[in-house]
């Protein structure tokens, strides 16, 4: 019996002449040891209750005192025991030692976020996002947090590229466009270091450019810090290929079977992650500093002087205005492949000038 009851009780008592019997019913359905504390302190109330309006229609109520003295007897011999019980509890704490404090469950704080982007192609200035995922990961590398969605391009989906992810412009008509989801996205990177395989190259840029295509801010990238496992798998594996698929074999033994699903290469990149820095043994700020020193060491154009020249391949040093007009057909090259789009443009830029 509960509150309800009691309330119902009390109320069918004030309105009939059979008020006492039909009180006294009710409350001895309960088996008082079964009641919750609430209950019983209710109980305890009603049980007053009925004894002043008793009082008040005395001449007019049956004799069933004997019953609810009964009722009263077992309610407040149990509350009593509780009470001793408590009393006694609080003198072993004041004899003893202080009772031991459960201890904090540790707020787990954001160290970096892998993510992943499934998309329509390969160019990071003209192709749209199909699919989102992220995780944000504590400094231990455990999970605190995921982020997957699926969402209308805007542009349909070539064959090629549902080919490789599966994700076909049936499956997206429906759905909402980049958009829609862009401050969930935005909101979710924050200001965390920055994790996934081709990264840097890739997933980055092709990020900042959905973002100015559709007149948001683009992520900041000053001062942030990121990691790339590609150039990790580049240092620490020196065979090809370093692809996501091989990089997962090789550091961590296993095929991976959710391959080109951004969720299950978000999930990839983590284990490699963490598998790469158990075997050099190496800490997050370790791997960090290892991109870093990647991004700088193979810029791929330098400024020196004022003049753009290659800071690395078989013409580093060289004058890109001077590779422009004596192997156009190498430039040319470097406009088909996945560059950076400020190299893309450069180079552009140095063919139409020798033309």
């Amino acid at each position: 019996m509960g509150l309800e009851t009691i309330e119902k009780a009390l109320k069918e008592a004030k309105q009939t002449d059979r008020w006492l019997r039909v009180l006294i019913a009710e409350i001895n359905q309960v088996k008082v040891n079964d009641l919750g504390e609430v209950d019983k302190e209710v109980v305890k109330a009603a049980i007053m209750d009925i004894r002043a309006l008793h009082e008040e229609v005395a001449d007019e109520a049956p004799a069933d005192d004997e019953e609810l003295d009964e009722l009263e007897e077992a309610v407040y011999e149990e509350l009593e025991s509780e009470e001793e019980a408590d009393e006694e509890a609080d003198e072993d704490v004041e004899e003893g030692e202080p009772p031991e404090e459960e201890p904090e469950e540790e707020v787990k704080e954001t160290a970096l976020v892998v993510f992943d982007l499934e998309t329509t192609g390969v160019s990071t200035e003209t192709d749209r996002i199909v699919q989102f995922a992220a995780i944000k990961l504590d400094k231990n590398l455990e999970e605190i947090d995921r982020l997957e969605l699926l969402m209308n391009p805007g542009v349909l989906i070539p064959k090629g590229a549902s080919d490789v992810h599966g994700i076909t412009n049936k499956m997206v008509r429906q759905l909402h466009g980049f958009p829609t989801f862009a401050p969930q996205i935005v909101n979710f990177l924050g200001d965390y270091t920055l994790c996934g395989h081709n990264v840097l190259r890739y997933d980055i840029p092709l990020l900042q450019a959905e973002l100015k295509r559709h007149n948001f801010d683009e992520i900041n990238m000053e001062g942030r810090s990121v990691i790339d496992t590609l150039g990790l798998s580049r240092r620490y594996k020196k065979k090809a290929p370093h692809t996501l698929i091989a990089s997962l074999s090789h550091f961590c033994g296993r095929t991976h079977i959710d391959a080109h699903d951004a969720l299950g290469d978000v999930l990839a990149t983590a284990d490699i992650l963490e598998a790469m820095m158990t075997k050099k043994e190496l800490t997050l700020e370790d791997v960090i500093a290892i991109t870093t020193a990647e991004c700088e060491d193979v810029e791929f154009l330098v400024k020196n002087d004022n003049v753009w020249k290659f800071g690395r391949g078989k013409y580093k040093g060289t004058r890109l205005a001077t590779i422009a007009k004596s192997n156009p057909g190498y430039l040319r090259w470097i406009l088909d492949k996945d560059f950076p789009p400020k190299v893309r443009t450069l180079v552009q830029n140095a063919l139409d000038r020798a033309q």
